[in-house]
């Protein structure tokens, strides 16, 4: 399954690199949603909403080579 995903984001030349970091953000986001909603129904929700926060962080700075580079993209066209 993963190496079909993998060879659609290829046929649209995407890096091999930036293909493995979507997949992950896509696990450590349902991964969060799940503890997430297991703390709130802890009565947790406070917890909860904190780790949201951090792993919203840790997104963004895990997605930070994707960012840089859609960001150089961006200014070489423009």
């Amino acid at each position: 399954m993963i190496g079909e995903i993998t060879n659609v984001f290829l046929n649209f030349n995407v890096e091999q690199q930036y293909v493995t970091i979507i997949i992950r953000l896509i696990g450590i986001v349902y991964y969060a949603e799940f503890v997430s909603f297991l703390l709130t129904e802890a009565s947790l929700g406070n917890v909860g909403k904190m780790f949201e926060y951090i792993v919203k962080l840790y997104l963004i700075g895990y997605s930070l080579p994707m960012i840089i580079t859609l960001l150089e993209l961006i200014l070489s066209v423009v």
